[in-house]
């Protein structure tokens, strides 16, 4: 919510000084949206130079020669320029009945964090002057708009398939280097160099075996199976299967026993069967195509060319394993064999 600070300063000219003191001293103070400000003392002659403290834009209501009045008087507001910078006069008034000013503002939106940001280029050619132009220009915008970059949690991973090792300068953000890693997480999936599975799986699998203990008192304490079941879809499916059309196809078969033991075991334990991760990653595969083939404005709609007889798609032509096995493809050969 916007905080405005209300005041009767009797000359603002005079207190101006000790105004600008406070919001040096006074976080609340300087982060307050609108101060405004009732016998300011202000006349035609001080210009807003002068009674406006660094940050804010000041909007005044002076008393004047027209306004009869000659002693006290004026209004003003100081909008804090990192909440709003549109501002308009509606309408202002300094008399010796009535003193007004009505100002139309309207703030812009004000991000106090953004997680899971990524900045994804592709380098030809060797050729890394645009990518490291648009990261400059995210750490501007963030300088600009209030948002300091965490350079000790910022990471950097370099995906280099080629079978000369390349050196990659690292990347700076105010004059810190970027720590390059060889994997992180991105919206709840291990994303590695290699564009493998692996350490996902095993990260998930570790997560879902500590779940598995939960499920156990339950069935000590002789809930029913249905309740079991809904359980484990809850907290041990839900993590297995999470973003699962992503990453699954990439599973080696050591990976996807290490999944189906889980599930296997949920299995006893429940004394209900339970879905396995291969079907449930061919249903939410499938059901994204169709999400696709309805959206014609989603990007990746090119992808999915329909063939003459209207029934199947047109396959995607791969050179290597880890582009067949990743989702474009996967998912247009589960399509065409459903």
């Amino acid at each position: 919510m916007p905080s405005v600070f209300l005041a009767n300063v009797q000359s603002l000219d005079n207190k101006l000084d000790d105004l600008r003191g406070r919001l040096l001293s006074h976080r609340e103070l300087r982060n307050c949206c609108v101060l405004c400000f009732t016998e300011t003392w202000l006349t035609e002659s001080i210009p807003d130079h002068a009674v406006q403290p660094e940050g804010f834009t000041i909007h005044r209501a002076d008393r004047t020669k027209m306004s009869g009045k000659k002693r006290g008087g004026g209004v003003c507001f100081l909008v804090n320029n990192s909440w709003c910078t549109n501002v308009e006069i509606i309408a202002r008034n300094c008399t010796p009945d009535l003193e007004y000013l009505l100002i139309k503002c309207r703030p812009f939106s004000i991000i106090k964090f953004a997680d899971d940001t990524t900045v994804v280029g592709l380098i030809s050619n060797d050729d890394e002057t645009a990518y490291r132009e648009e990261v400059r220009l995210l750490a501007e915008w963030c300088q600009e708009n209030n948002l300091s970059l965490n350079i000790s949690k910022t990471k950097e991973m370099v995906l280099d398939f080629r079978r000369q090792d390349a050196v990659h300068p690292p990347i700076h953000i105010g004059g810190g280097a970027v720590e390059r890693v060889s994997s992180f997480r991105l919206l709840g999936v291990t994303l590695s160099a290699n564009l493998k599975s692996s350490e996902h799986t095993a990260a998930v699998t570790k997560k879902a075996h500590q779940r598995l203990h939960f499920l156990r008192r339950l069935k000590k304490a002789r809930v029913s199976t249905n309740v079991l079941t809904s359980f484990y879809r809850c907290t041990v499916e839900s993590i297995l299967t999470g973003s699962v059309a992503s990453w699954y196809g990439s599973c080696t078969a050591q990976d996807k026993k290490a999944l189906q033991r889980v599930v296997k075991t949920a299995q006893r334990i429940t004394g209900s069967p339970l879905p396995a991760i291969t079907d449930i990653y061919s249903t939410r595969c499938l059901r994204k195509t169709k999400n696709i083939l309805k959206d014609p404005s989603h990007p990746a709609l090119a992808l999915f060319t329909v063939l003459p007889s209207g029934k199947r798609l047109r396959t995607i032509h791969s050179r290597t394993t880890r582009l067949r096995n990743s989702f474009y493809p996967s998912a247009i050969r589960l399509f065409n064999n459903q």
